[in-house]
């Protein structure tokens, strides 16, 4: 509150003052009369022209004084150093929008969950199934495309209350979230020059392919408290000024401008009405209709009345697939005409809120589409599609002159509605009939009726396993899909026009019927025909839909062939066998259980049985049936000479345990334990004594000296018996050591100190490993951090990607291990279930001659499996931080006597994902472990990292450079659509062993994949929605050499080895450096070149620009031919 004080002084000293509020009011008291209403509200005129004639020294003075309350201070919002070098290309100092800590919960709307549970009853029939051993793949592929065509056909019949939900999704993306994925820059701009900044608009300059556009938009929050601040994109008086001086500025500096409209409608409380909300929201629809630049309007959620309009009123206005437009929203008219918001359905339909009506009306000018489920689905394609649309709109209307834009912007509202006068017309005839809506009940009622059956079935089958059973219809409609795809086949090998002409000319053959052959031309013809498609079919990895369909037809026939034959064998010996085999089958049986019970026959029933079965041997023998069941089992005999040496063997080894029995003083314990039996004992009390009688000979038998006798015995030579031959001079000879790798390597692994694994004084069974894993020698990583490992050091090191860091940290934890004790001993932690995989099948590897025990748990896996393994003895763990953390709070994995904690990928690990987990598990080991961590990038949360946990680390760093040298990177600007026939140029005329394509969705992922098959190339994708065994099962294929291309995400980025790539192509940009150093690192392992071809659009130039200044690396254009020794010499 402010005060102003009035101090009046008379020269004969008196004086009076006194402080008022807001306004001066002189009392009566002070000056003797009323005073009349002026300006000043009680001064009196000829007094106050007294108090200026006083003038000077003597008279009245008048002092006025103003108490101002001091105003808050605000934070200045440039930083003292500003980086004028921009990376992401939008300035986000003056920006509050920052990327969520947490992701977004998933939500499910209510018209969504029929389709959630029968989703859930799928997967559950899937387990169901997976525990009973039965096959139902057909059955549940049926299931889900069942479900997947209700989910289409929901989405394609939305109502107008269900499209109204959708734009009201609490994941939508808002008005930011689209302007950082289309704008290359972007700087937010704030403030109505009036003291105020509405948060519920936000304006700001940002340039979409180097033109420069002014953008205006509403701005909803992405979670409660983002909401609030931005009084969920309701906006006052303030927003529509800001909003109207940016778009004077634009119209000033000739920016075009674009609007972007989610609201539910201007905020509606009395403030806001006090400061003019209808005067502002006037105001901007009266200057929109003036302004010369072109203005595009997108609607992205929900259009609310006129606080969408005022920032609407523009040339072409263009709507999202589930945005709605609307006067007054469905819940508010529905109140207003029938007294209840629960008819807001009915008013939604009655209002004409969706994209397709007001297109219809032609309030719209287009619709741009959405990804099935809703934008939130996919918000980066949803954005490339608004940025698609709004730069055509902006290309159209930038090449009228002023005049016409705005003409064309007046009769765009003039041409609402209609009328026409002076001639009648007809009414227009309308049927009274109700829109047809998405009615899956009758599709989910279906599809849970198959699974209630498939459910009964596999219940059925855990009591019994039936054979299996084909519906004629099933064989029928397997026949169908196989002739489809044979033409799918024959069309895509370019057979189709010679199989046409081959029917042409059997149809034309005069010998074409049953009775006759064909002709040797003709069947020449065929079999060459027939010959070309079955090499095409051979080749690995493709048409593999086809292949198992005639695999399946296969099997099918010859089911159906044995059917028969044992149908007509049943028939046989039915007829030809006579009663009388009833009676001797049932003395046999009476026999045989009398012979089980421990009672003898006397010679006249063994004669009698012997007879039986000489005749049923006849009777068989007469129905052309041989008789095998009769006949004692041929095992394979041993040589003479060494079954004598192995009886002496036994007598020897016999001999040796009497003598411990007799040295430990067992024979009474011996003794003591055939009474026991003799007496009945308890099976406790038995197992005691056995056990007891073990250790004591265990204790007394002397095992080396045991061996010797043994093998002088077999007369073998000293380093062929068991465990003998890791003490002769010449034990690698006897080792299956793989053909050396002749491959040119490039000095990322040839660079060493000249070192030999036997240099570090490892176990003789881990070098044997080592040796037969293929490893010569060990690669600079792995010279520098093995005996490091082995003091017992913790380590920070840093190397490039296929270089060896996995064995640079398997090598040091299986040799610490101590096989004496089941406990675990060593933990690797890993980003992904298929390293995880990778990594554990390497220890198993290298450890194979130990007796190491090697696990690996991930999440998406079983845990009821992984808790019952780890009561088994466990020595070294492999696994994600979330699972392993898990097992160890419900207390099954004990990590008290884990020594040794290993981080591989450790950027990745110490990411906000995994770090929170990893912090709580590292408070479950001992105090004294030893931790290592391995990476080829060390971001800043690494340094926090180390100063907690690491105090003293050794630290390595082997990166002179971040890419691999021999990697050629090249680059290749193409348009969107010309990306597939690009590819397949490349497959054409690259020498590709194998390749990884990566893409930056799933979505495209599948689509891709879909596309390389369709070109005739063999293709597998994964992605990370896939269940986890399909994608077990396509790493372990791809790995194996069963398909050569490999369409993936960034899942397959991170530490995964396939030696035979020598191919990576980014199908799709990667926005930073990290993602593509991992990324090309895929190729080119352990030092053996690689190629790396990146397919760039134009939105893509300038991330390739910042990856090469942040990498220091170039990627050049690619040539018209490319030399292969560069990638495969």
């Amino acid at each position: 509150m402010n005060s102003l004080i009035l101090t009046a002084a008379i020269s004969g000293g008196e004086s009076c003052s006194f402080v008022l509020g807001s306004h001066i009011n002189l009392r009566k008291e002070v000056f003797g009369a009323e005073l009349p209403r002026s300006p000043f509200r009680g001064i009196r005129g000829d007094w106050l022209k007294s108090l200026k004639r006083s003038g000077g020294g003597s008279g009245y003075r008048l002092n006025v004084t103003a108490r101002i309350k001091k105003a808050q201070k605000h934070e200045y919002p440039w930083p003292d150093n500003i980086d004028p070098n921009i990376e992401s290309g939008h300035l986000s100092y003056l920006s509050h929008f920052k990327p969520l800590k947490e992701k977004p919960k998933p939500v499910t709307l209510p018209f969504e969950k029929p389709l959630l549970d029968l989703e859930k009853k799928i997967i559950d029939v899937r387990k169901m199934a997976n525990e009973t051993g039965l096959d139902f793949t057909d059955q549940i592929n049926l299931l889900e495309s069942k479900y997947q065509e209700a989910l289409k056909e929901l989405y394609t019949h939305l109502t107008p209350i269900q499209r109204l939900t959708i734009a009201r999704h609490p994941n939508r993306p808002t008005f930011l979230d689209h302007i950082l994925n289309i704008t290359d820059k972007w700087v937010e701009l704030h403030g109505d020059r009036a003291g105020y900044d509405d948060p519920a608009i936000v304006t700001g300059i940002g340039s979409i392919d180097g033109k420069t556009y002014m953008f205006i938009g509403h701005q909803k929050g992405r979670n409660t408290k983002e909401n609030i601040q931005r009084n969920f994109g309701m906006p006052t008086p303030h927003g529509y000024r800001k909003a109207l001086r940016m778009m004077r500025y634009a119209d000033h500096h000739g920016f075009p401008i674009i609007t972007f409209i989610d609201t539910p409608g201007a905020f509606a409380d009395l403030k806001s009405e006090e400061l003019g909300q209808g005067e502002a929201i006037a105001y901007n629809l009266r200057a929109m209709f003036g302004l010369k630049v072109p203005i595009v309007t997108v609607v992205i959620g929900e259009g609310g009345s006129g606080g969408a309009l005022a920032i609407g009123c523009a040339n072409k206005l263009f709507m999202m697939d589930n945005s709605v437009f609307y006067v007054a929203s469905p819940e508010a008219c529905a109140a207003i005409l029938w007294k209840s918001s629960q008819a807001a359905p009915k008013a939604a339909e009655k209002l004409k809120i969706t994209a397709n009506e007001l297109c219809r009306l032609k309030i719209a000018d287009g619709i741009i589409p959405e990804p099935l489920g809703g934008a939130h689905t996919d918000p980066a394609w949803t954005s490339q599609q608004i940025k698609l649309t709004v730069t055509k709109a902006m290309e159209e209307l930038c090449e009228m002159d002023t005049d016409s834009l705005l003409n064309h912007r007046h009769l765009k509202f003039r041409n609402l509605g209609g009328f026409l006068e002076g001639s009648p017309i007809e009414p227009e005839k309308k049927r009274n009939m109700k829109k047809k809506e998405a009615d899956i009940s009758q599709a989910t009622a279906d599809i849970e009726v198959e699974i209630e059956k498939l459910k009964k079935a596999a219940l059925e089958g855990k009591s019994q396993s039936p054979g299996p059973v084909i519906s004629n219809e099933a064989v029928e409609k397997l026949k169908q899909d196989l002739d489809k795809e044979m033409t799918n086949a024959f069309i895509s090998m370019g057979l189709q026009e010679k199989l046409e002409s081959l029917k042409m000319e059997l149809s034309k053959s005069p010998s074409n019927s049953p009775d006759q052959s064909l002709s040797p031309a003709l069947k020449e013809k065929a079999d060459r025909l027939m010959q070309e498609f079955k090499h095409n079919l051979s080749r690995p990895g493709s048409y593999l839909g086809l292949k198992q369909k005639l695999q399946m037809l296969s099997e099918v026939n010859k089911l159906g062939e044995h059917k028969i034959k044992a149908e007509r064998l049943k028939s046989e010996i039915n007829q030809k066998l006579h009663e009388q085999v009833k009676g001797k089958t049932e003395i046999l049986k009476m026999a045989r259980d009398r012979v089980a019970k421990g009672e003898k026959l006397n010679e006249d029933e063994i004669k009698e049985v012997n007879m039986i079965q000489e005749e049923l041997k006849e009777m068989l023998k007469s129905l052309n049936l041989e008789v095998v069941g009769l006949r004692k089992k041929i095992l394979p005999t041993k040589p003479p000479v060494l079954e004598e040496k192995l009886t002496k063997a036994d007598e020897v080894i016999k001999m040796e345990i009497a003598k411990a029995i007799d040295a430990a003083g067992l024979n009474s314990k011996i003794d003591e334990l055939k009474t026991e039996i003799a007496n009945g004992a308890s099976k406790e009390t038995v197992e005691k004594l056995i056990n007891e009688i073990r250790e004591g000979i265990i204790a007394n038998l002397d095992s080396a000296q045991l061996k010797e006798k043994v093998a002088s015995t077999l007369e073998l030579p000293l380093q062929e018996t068991v465990g003998a031959g890791n003490h002769s001079p010449d034990w690698k000879s006897q080792l299956k050591i793989p053909p050396p790798d002749t491959r040119y390597r490039t000095e990322d692994v040839t660079a060493t100190k000249g070192n030999e694994f036997e240099d570090y004084f490892l176990k003789r069974e881990l070098l044997m490993g080592i040796y037969e894993k293929g490893f010569e020698r060990p690669s600079p990583i792995q010279e520098e951090s093995i005996p490091i490992a082995l003091t017992g050091s913790d380590i920070l090191a840093r190397a490039k990607n296929g270089t060896g860091k996995t064995a640079a940290f398997c090598i040091p934890a299986l040799e610490k291990i101590d096989q004496d004790k089941n406990v675990i001993q060593v933990v690797i932690l890993v980003p992904t279930r298929e390293l995880a995989l990778q990594t554990s099948q390497v220890c198993k590897e290298l450890g194979k001659h130990l007796k190491i025990q090697v696990m690996a748990t991930t999440g998406g896996t079983s845990l009821k499996d992984d808790i019952m393994r780890l009561y088994q003895p466990v020595h070294l763990l492999v696994g994600t931080p979330g699972r392993i953390l898990d097992l160890t709070k419900k207390g099954v994995c004990v990590l008290k006597d884990c020594s040794m904690l290993i981080m591989d990928e450790a950027d990745k690990l110490l990411s906000h994902e995994f770090q929170p987990s990893i912090e709580q598990l590292i408070h479950f080991l001992p105090s004294n472990r030893q931790i290592l961590l391995f990476s080829a990038t060390f971001p800043v949360t690494v340094k926090d990292f180390k100063d907690r946990y690491l105090p003293k680390p050794y630290i390595i760093n082997l990166m002179d450079e971040l890419t691999l040298k021999g990697i050629t990177q090249y680059y290749a600007f193409v348009e969107e659509r010309q990306k597939v026939h690009c590819l397949n140029t490349l497959f054409s005329k690259l020498q590709i062993n194998q390749s990884i394509i990566f893409c930056n969705s799933v979505n495209r992922v599948e689509l891709l994949a879909k596309k390389i098959t369709e070109l005739g190339y063999s293709c597998f994708y994964i992605h990370a929605k896939m269940l986890q065994d399909h994608r077990n099962r396509v790493f372990h294929d791809f790995r194996n050499g069963a398909c050569r291309n490999l369409v993936c995400t960034d899942l397959f980025t991170r530490g995964i080895d396939i030696q035979a790539v020598n191919v990576v192509i980014n199908f799709d940009f990667p926005k930073n450096s990290e993602t593509y150093l991992h990324r090309v690192g895929r190729s080119g392992r352990y030092g053996h070149l690689g190629l790396a071809v990146n397919l760039i659009t134009y939105e893509d130039r300038f991330n390739l620009y910042r990856i090469e200044q942040e990498l220091g690396t170039e990627i050049k254009q690619i040539p018209p031919q490319i030399d292969q020794a560069i990638y495969c010499r």
